[in-house]
């Protein structure tokens, strides 16, 4: 049995919908992923940057969905006899200047409407870690066989551990010593 860990954020959550709909509401142009949002604003105030986040991981994810073939994938790894652990870096909550929201409860709240109604995953097997360096820890930790994570800087850590780390991009990969996948249906080849 093997112990597999996904990243939450842009990994399991596909945010599309949600950027798309923050885009609507608050700006004059309209934007459909996080990384075309986040660069808008890169020579901006990170107010401004701080307000997205806020608004996209709180209200937001009602908009956000599961990432294509998560679902689909994670019953298969049940299927086979394997664990799913969720490893993410979240903070507990917003900045006070934008209401303080619990972060960590909206995403609770988003994993037990989205994925806990199409397969169990156990509460103990959730993570949220306040740092990049803790989400790592826990990683380690847990002796996790296999961590997917879109963060190539999480990866780059992890492939120093004994762990298959893959990083999940819809772009191309940043370089050719790691593994990587496009769509997750390519953990098939991964998971036995």
């Amino acid at each position: 049995m093997a112990k597999i860990g996904f990243d939450l954020d842009n990994t399991i959550i596909d945010y599309s919908d949600s950027v798309y709909k923050y885009s609507t509401i608050f700006l004059t142009e309209n934007f459909h992923d996080i990384s075309s949002l986040r660069k808008k604003f890169k020579d901006k105030a990170q107010f401004t940057w701080e307000h997205a986040q806020s608004w996209i991981y709180t209200e937001g994810l009602t908009y956000a969905k599961p990432s294509t073939n998560f679902i689909e994938i994670a019953r298969e790894i049940i299927k086979r006899g394997h664990q799913i652990y969720i490893i993410s870096h979240k903070t507990s909550k917003t900045s006070e200047k934008f209401g303080g929201k619990n972060l960590q409860k909206c995403a609770n709240k988003w994993i037990n409407d989205m994925i806990l109604t199409s397969f169990e995953i156990s509460d103990s097997n959730i993570y949220f870690e306040d740092s990049q360096i803790n989400k790592i820890r826990r990683i380690n930790y847990l002796n996790l066989d296999i961590f997917i994570d879109d963060l190539y800087e999480v990866i780059q850590v992890l492939e120093m551990h004994d762990l298959v780390s893959i990083h999940y991009s819809s772009q191309s990969c940043e370089a050719k010593n790691h593994f990587c996948i496009s769509d997750l249906r390519q953990l098939e080849k991964y998971v036995n």
